[in-house]
């Protein structure tokens, strides 16, 4: 018997019994899944770089945050009579405004679900497979 003669011709599924066809099927199930943590890992990278860029926006906002509370402070006390107070509130406010627009910025940029892509790929794999299946 020639082995070599049987795996080189490809055989069409219904030349194959049902001991080859399972294997074949575990074979390409085995291969979907490798591929599918691939790119699940990938996706949870990218999750991860966005997610360490949101925390560094929202640290950055914090800090203004501190800063116009500071500067809104300082003002307060400086319109009980000392001149310069206009100059320490409009400062205030926008460093205010500032931590504001790094806080939505960070909230854009920060990933909505985790594995969403993953998750829809392999819904969408496993009805395609459901519609072909016997």
């Amino acid at each position: 018997m020639d082995s070599s003669a049987e795996t080189s011709t490809p055989e069409s599924s219904s030349d194959l019994g049902t001991g080859a066809l399972v294997a074949r099927a575990l074979g390409s199930a085995t291969e979907l899944v490798r591929v599918e943590l691939t790119l699940a890992r990938r996706e949870l990278g990218d999750q991860l770089d966005r997610s360490v860029l949101a925390l560094g926006i929202v640290t950055a906002a914090i800090g203004l945050v501190l800063l116009a509370v500071a500067a809104l402070v300082a003002s307060a006390l400086l319109l009980l009579g000392v001149p310069g107070v206009a100059t320490l509130f409009v400062t205030g406010l926008v460093l205010l405004g500032l931590a504001a627009s790094l806080w939505l910025g960070a909230r854009k940029i920060l990933p909505r679900g985790l594995l969403s892509r993953t998750r829809a790929r392999v819904a969408s794999e496993i009805q395609s497979i459901e519609e072909h299946a016997p």
